[in-house]
């Protein structure tokens, strides 16, 4: 088991780093619970019983910034663990920012020094990279360069597509790929990794026996002799063995051991009554014992247990082949539904008697089940078959052409037989290991250039499989009108040929003007500035570049406002553009907070200028390369008010709301507006100004003139 395995020399001790996801996506929920609450939990629990001979260290990203991809902080260096340590610095973690798990690998894997030293990183998250690198790439280089580095991936609540992105760093690496759904499978597989963090390390050196356990009672001669046997009259075996008062029988593990170590030792235990624990490989047997008042007591424990060993091949009559992992399971017919009991890459396990389901994996889609009975004391070797071949694929962009690099292949079952079956395999690698049968792969060269063709799988041989994705290039150039210089466009949209799928969605896009799609005719919606756009059908051959012209026929008209015909420009709070209301009476508007110059294509628009409560509209014409100046009049003036008590030469009143409304013939028509600013800006015309301030009432007439500042002061009752 992980926590009571002997203490390493300081020398030999192991380093391995936990990678935990804090994005924003974690505050998702699984099981009525945010991701990042269960995750938590699982490494508090993970670190309380884990192997103290190997160093463990954390490291976090996403958790202080929202959009920085250097987010990346060891808050644990690697060391001896404390578990309070870690309770106190997982919890403070809350999830903010992206995922650069692949830059978090890298760091980890450099902090470990892991092209000197055997290195482990232990990577949980519940996203794909979203900080642009590529983590098949950079296993691919840490494993070249490392002396002997892994990487065991476990993906949270990821869909099937999003954990084959990341999978490659365990494959590649030779590392564990697992996937949980919930806290009860997040915790099974960090269970799962840190014991193959364990069995993966080689047996440090023979070490002096570990001091006796304080304190020795009398002249601390050794008077506890415990020997373990397989069976009943077996020779005895080495296992760990823990002795604990009665009442930790239901915690044994958990809490601190009166004495613990090899059954070869013997224990000083002063006379009473004990809870032992006996533990062979995965074979545990709990017993009460008394120990009298002698000088010399044995106990013999029977585990009632035996050994296995695995060998595999990958077809009948190959040569052996190393499992990834094996997961040990009840037997199914006694107890279908049993969760997992052991597992790791080793190919050799102890188990208690009885029959087991062992499930192996040799690569992420090739596993071989099969059930197997151990007896007491005996050695059983169990051989497996995965009856698997590989497949090799080569790619061109058109029939005759240059391979090419294919960004992604994903692997599904035969559509045929499974028509809705999801992936099992995908990658950035050309080779994989499926079991005999039959296959689609569905390779995606760029984002809308794909490839999918059925092959089949021979037990132990190569299949050679040749895609043709029959895709062209376009390359797009635009000008703003006809004859003008090239202009940079903001966003290309790819859609279907409209006449042969009307209502079809966007293919592909993006601002790089060049793009690689599949042979056929296409519609490309190109936006160079916010009210303008261009429209084209163009055709991609296979093989070729086509090279596609986009004509903005465009302008540009410059505003300037006035408050009156020959007057200063005064800066409008926005402009807003519409349609000509001739041809377009109801058109929406294309365009608002738009600034003094604005591009359109050419045509008749109508303008809105808002200056505080002054808006005035007025048509206007652009022109295909031209420069418009459109004057914009604003017909208004500036209010500026007062408020007094008593008289007009009173102290003025603050924080007053004015009232204001429009007058003819001095009657009060439509209210304008309100506030409490002294200064309003309104078109030229008649209006009664109106206060109410702390129960008392003013009533002001003012004309505003167009260009004009008109004061009026508004005097209140006196008390």
């Amino acid at each position: 088991m992980l926590a009571f395995a002997p203490l390493a020399s300081a020398q030999n001790r192991e380093k391995a780093i936990l990678i935990l996801d804090a994005s924003g996506s974690m505050w998702g929920e699984v099981d009525k619970r945010a991701k990042i609450d269960v995750a938590k939990q699982v490494v508090i629990d993970l670190v309380s019983s884990w192997n103290y001979k190997i160093d463990l260290g954390l490291m976090v990203y996403g958790h202080r910034s929202k959009s920085d991809c250097a987010d990346i902080e060891l808050m644990i260096p690697p060391g001896p663990v404390d578990a309070s340590v870690f309770r106190q610095k997982v919890g403070a973690i809350l999830p903010r920012g992206k995922t650069p798990l692949t830059r978090s690998v890298i760091q980890a894997a450099e902090l470990l020094r892991y092209s000197e030293e055997k290195a482990t990183v232990i990577l949980v998250t519940d996203g794909i990279e979203t900080c642009g690198e590529d983590p098949c790439a950079a296993a691919e280089a840490l494993e070249a360069a490392g002396v002997d580095f892994k990487a065991h991936v476990i993906g949270f609540a990821l869909k099937p597509a999003e954990q084959a992105t990341i999978d490659c760093l365990a494959r590649k690496t030779g590392g564990l790929s697992l996937t949980a759904k919930n806290a009860a499978e997040l915790k099974n597989a960090l269970a799962a990794v840190a014991k193959a963090t364990v069995e993966s390390t080689p047996p440090p050196p023979p070490l002096p026996p570990p001091p006796p356990p304080p304190p020795p009672p009398s002249d601390g001669k050794k008077n506890v002799k415990v020997i373990p046997v397989l069976y009943k009259g077996g020779d005895p075996v080495d296992a760990w063995v823990i002795f604990a008062k009665p009442k930790a029988a239901s915690n044994i593990k958990g809490t601190a051991p009166v004495a613990s170590g090899s059954s070869e030792v013997g224990y000083r235990l002063l006379p009473g009554k004990y809870i032992l624990l006996a533990e062979w490989g995965g074979a545990e047997v709990t017993q009460e014992i008394v120990v009298p008042e002698t000088e010399n007591f044995e106990v013999t424990v029977i585990l009632n247990a035996g050994t296995v060993v695995f060998t595999a091949v990958d077809h009948e009559g190959g040569q052996p082949v190393q499992t990834r992992y094996y997961s040990i399971f009840p037997d199914p017919k006694t107890q279908p539904n049993a969760k997992m009991l052991d597992g790791g890459g080793d190919p050799r396990f102890r188990l208690p008697a009885g029959t087991y389901l062992v499930d192996a994996q040799l690569a992420h889609a090739v596993r071989a089940r099969q059930t197997f009975t151990i007896e007491a004391g005996e050695v059983t070797e169990v051989a497996l078959n995965y009856n698997a071949g590989t497949v090799v694929f080569t790619a061109v962009d058109h029939e005759g052409g240059q391979p090419v690099q294919t960004r992604y292949y994903s692997i599904f079952p035969d559509p045929k037989t499974q028509p809705n079956a999801k992936m099992l395999d995908g990658g950035g690698d050309p080779r994989f290991r499926p079991p005999a049968g039959t296959y689609l792969v569905d390779a995606q060269l760029a984002h809308a250039v794909r490839a999918r063709q059925t092959f089949t799988i021979e037990a132990g041989e190569v299949t050679e499989v040749a895609l043709n994705y029959n895709a062209g290039t376009v390359v797009f150039t635009s000008v703003a009108h006809e004859g003008g210089q090239p202009v940079k466009t903001k966003y290309y949209s790819i859609f279907p040929d409209p006449k042969t799928q009307p209502n079809a969605k966007m293919l592909d896009g993006g601002g790089d003007s060049r793009f690689r799609l599949p042979a056929g005719t296409y519609l490309v919606k190109a936006d160079w500035a916010s009210a303008v756009d261009a429209r084209q059908t163009f055709t991609v051959e296979a093989g070729r570049v086509s090279e596609v012209t986009l004509n903005y026929n465009a302008g540009t008209v410059r505003f300037a406002a006035t408050t009156h015909e020959g007057g200063q420009p005064v800066k409008v709070e926005y402009y807003s553009i519409y349609p000509d209301p001739k041809t377009a009476p109801d058109g929406k508007m294309l365009t608002g907070d738009a600034g003094p110059e604005i591009r359109l294509p050419a045509g008749t628009y109508l303008v809105e200028a808002r200056w505080g409560n002054v808006r005035t509209r007025q048509t206007f014409t652009v022109k295909a390369g031209e420069t418009a100046d459109v004057p914009v009049i604003l017909d208004a003036g500036t209010l500026e008010l007062t408020t007094h008590v008593g008289a007009a030469d009173s102290p003025n009143v603050n924080n007053v709301v004015y009232f204001i409304y429009e007058a003819a013939g001095g009657v009060k028509g439509r209210q304008v507006t309100n506030g409490s600013g002294n200064r309003f800006q309104l078109k030229a015309g008649s209006y009664i100004i109106e206060i109410n301030h702390q129960g008392r009432k003013a009533t002001q007439a003012a004309e505003i003139k167009a260009g004009q500042t008109q004061k009026a002061a508004l005097v209140l009752p006196a008390q």
